[in-house]
């Protein structure tokens, strides 16, 4: 039984094509460019209220504590806000339940807590050669919720913080981007579609770098014209 093997220009223009993938993932890990993106879009899909600076879900003034760890969330009794860096707001994903998108974060203690974000008011500084986001005012919300079995069911490496929950987003309701039937169409066509693009885009790719490679003379034709 005769055994095909890859020819080696193809095999040569996979390995570029990972490269290139590669390259791309890390540009995006340093550079934030998705996340920024998703932050931009979505408030133009969801109608949310306007909330006062310094009340839930508002801008944080500067007179508020700024919480890092889990012992302090635990101590605190009253408003606070957060800073972090893009990867550790959205590293860990959302869960989405019956009424409500809940950002998880991972804390000092690798526990994950449950935070319902009011993205529309996210503040980024500089903090050296990175941005930092400092997060709308919020509360410790000592109460059941459903987003510590979510976590579980997603997260089962993690421990979960399951007695409290952040509340980041109050009155705006920003939180309930679930319940917005146009952000799931949206996201729904975005799902169904970005495969499919991701696949031509990787054949296209590999076909490109052949393409170069033929015109500068290192790679055979692909179809071998009769004369």
């Amino acid at each position: 039984m005769r055994v095909k093997r890859m020819r080696w220009d193809m095999a040569v223009c996979l390995m570029l094509l990972s490269l290139t993938v590669f390259g791309i993932m890390k540009l995006n890990d340093k550079t934030e460019f998705l996340n920024k993106a998703l932050d931009r879009m979505e408030p133009y899909l969801n109608q949310v209220t306007e909330v006062s600076d310094g009340e839930i879900g508002g801008y944080a003034t500067k007179d508020l504590p700024r919480l890092e760890t889990e012992e302090e969330l635990r101590e605190s009794d009253g408003y606070f806000t957060m800073e972090m860096t893009s990867g550790q707001l959205y590293n860990m994903g959302t869960v989405m339940g019956k009424e409500n998108c809940w950002n998880v974060v991972k804390l000092d203690s690798d526990r994950l807590v449950a935070i319902k974000l009011n993205k529309n008011k996210l503040q980024e500084v500089k903090d050296g050669n990175r941005d930092k986001l400092i997060l709308p005012t919020g509360v410790c919300v000592h109460e059941d919720s459903e987003a510590y079995a979510l976590m579980r069911k997603w997260n089962e490496n993690y421990e979960v913080v399951d007695d409290f929950y952040i509340d980041m987003d109050g009155m705006a309701d920003y939180s309930t981007t679930v319940l917005s039937d146009k952000m799931m169409g949206i996201l729904l066509v975005i799902e169904c579609i970005l495969p499919i693009v991701a696949f031509a885009g990787m054949i296209g790719t590999i076909f490109f770098y052949h393409w170069i490679g033929v015109k500068i003379g290192i790679f055979p034709p692909i179809f071998n014209r009769k004369k």
